[in-house]
């Protein structure tokens, strides 16, 4: 389970689930530079985009070396394997990984910790993050745009979700 916690007076224009007392807890499996992930058990992080004739079109292909060393975050995109929570956190994807049945506890503490500071710096803090990676997000978005329909035209678009529906390995077809 991912949890990513949010402050009601601290957040900027991200949808709220309804309170959990002060604190606001949502979770999601996508991360952004400004919310703290965690994750508990034994689950996988993988983008197997690739081996479905697909591009990841979730933000990986941008954010994915931001997050993870750059050498990490391609093997990952262009193979399709997954990492378990301790590469994840080793790799600085994840700020922890909680013990079986904690993470929302633990998330609701570390949110404690950050409502305890001021609402001001810390929405602040949270612009001024934003701001900084806006830019290279709109980039990232218009790569990732090209790449999408690079992929979408091409005949292993539709064999990869077929061998996926038919539960057999793909034929890919060379590149010209």
């Amino acid at each position: 389970m991912v949890i990513v916690v949010h402050i009601p007076h601290h957040s900027l224009t991200w949808p709220m689930p309804r309170p959990l007392s002060r604190l606001r807890v949502l979770v999601r499996k996508c991360t952004e530079a400004t919310r703290f992930l965690r994750h508990t058990g034994s689950k996988q992080f993988g983008l197997p985009e690739v081996k479905r004739g697909l591009v990841a079109a979730c933000g990986a292909l941008f954010r994915g070396p931001r997050v993870l060393p750059r050498a990490v975050a391609v093997r990952l995109l262009l193979t399709g394997d997954a990492i378990g929570p301790d590469a994840a956190l080793r790799y600085g994807m994840l700020d922890a990984v909680s013990e079986p049945g904690r993470a929302v506890t633990d998330a609701v503490t570390l949110a404690a910790r950050i409502a305890a500071n001021s609402p001001a710096a810390v929405s602040a803090t949270l612009r001024a993050i934003h701001a900084a990676t806006a830019e290279l997000d709109s980039q990232g978005w218009l790569a990732t745009d090209r790449a999408v329909t690079e992929a979408e035209t091409s005949p292993d678009h539709n064999e990869g979700i077929d061998a996926f529906f038919e539960k057999r390995a793909a034929r890919w077809s060379p590149l010209p």
